[in-house]
């Protein structure tokens, strides 16, 4: 990690974006009042194929996924996939 110069205090050092995953693509989807996955617990739901939920955010608040959230119209659901082919095996929820 570079050093902070003398004087900046509070001031993080700047950093290049995370390098993805070779093979990997992280998906997000909305959830809409039409979802099947509106109102039903996280771990209740049945991913598509090579797909792993890593976090929901609602509203401004960032969440890693965890069974016990229960999904909320307007939530996104990030998904770590696989980037090989194009569109996943089964729908999104």
């Amino acid at each position: 990690m570079p050093a902070r110069s003398p004087g900046r205090t509070g001031t993080a050092p700047a950093q290049d974006p995370p390098t993805p995953l070779p093979g990997c693509q992280l998906v997000e989807i909305t959830i809409t009042s039409g979802s099947a996955a509106a109102g039903r617990k996280f771990g209740d739901i049945t991913w598509p194929r090579a797909s792993t939920p890593v976090s929901v955010q609602r509203g401004r608040r960032l969440r890693p996924s965890r069974p016990e959230i229960t999904l909320a119209t307007g939530d996104r659901v990030n998904l770590l996939t696989a980037a090989a082919g194009g569109a996943p095996s089964q729908p999104l929820p």
